[in-house]
């Protein structure tokens, strides 16, 4: 967990009210939270509590890709979100919100140079920080 928090830390300037804090610490996910946090510059939106469960998620299915759906469906019974198309639109926000205010340099080191999906985030970070568990 701790590496997706550095990740997350490493995009972004301002680290805001945590709001991953409780959910987050709870699933031991502070390495996708400082993933994350390496890459955006604001902190304290749920949109990216979302995100670290989603790449969390993901990580657990390496070395494969879950469907967005699976994803989705385990996002919204983590987060007690009401539908799956509400952990979509967080996912869509984070990924848009990443890409108009992160740090591009970071954002190079998962491969990212031009605006990625929502499933392309996930997948390119969750496969990055899955790696990096390996050894």
């Amino acid at each position: 967990m701790k590496d997706i928090q550095n990740a997350i830390y490493s995009i972004v300037e301002a680290r805001g009210k945590e709001c991953y804090c409780i959910l987050c610490h709870a699933i031991d996910v502070a390495d996708v939270q400082n993933a994350i946090y390496s890459i955006v510059e604001t902190r304290g939106k749920e949109c990216y509590c979302i995100l670290c469960h989603a790449i969390d998620i993901a990580i657990e299915h390496q070395p494969t890709m879950p469907k967005m759906q699976t994803i989705c469906n385990e996002v919204r019974i983590r987060t007690g979100k009401k539908t799956n198309g509400a952990v979509s639109r967080a996912l869509n926000r984070a990924a848009k919100d990443i890409w108009q205010n992160g740090r591009r340099r970071e954002l190079r080191a998962y491969w990212i140079e031009e605006p990625p999906t929502a499933k392309e985030l996930i997948s390119l970070i969750s496969a990055k920080l899955w790696g990096d568990r390996q050894g």
